[in-house]
């Protein structure tokens, strides 16, 4: 399985990082929202967990523009 994580924060998205790879994930890490925008046509992520409040594009918006790039429905959740 192969995650993208889009988080500004360096030290939270190493954390999950460290914690996906232990689990044996394929993890990609973005630290805005065009870098995940360009990574849509490269890889085939399973999962994408976006922050919000990313810098140059906001996660909304990244979401949206992403979506189109998957031939498979999304489900987008926020807590």
């Amino acid at each position: 399985m192969r995650i993208l994580i889009a988080e500004d924060d360096s030290s939270l998205a190493s954390f999950v990082r460290k914690g996906l790879d232990a689990e044996h994930y394929a993890v990609d890490v973005s630290s805005d929202g065009e870098q995940p925008r360009a990574m849509a046509g490269e890889f085939d992520d399973d999962l994408v967990v976006l922050d919000l409040s990313l810098p140059r594009l906001d996660g909304v918006a990244t979401y949206a523009q992403t979506q189109h790039a998957h031939h498979h429905p999304a489900r987008p959740y926020a807590g």
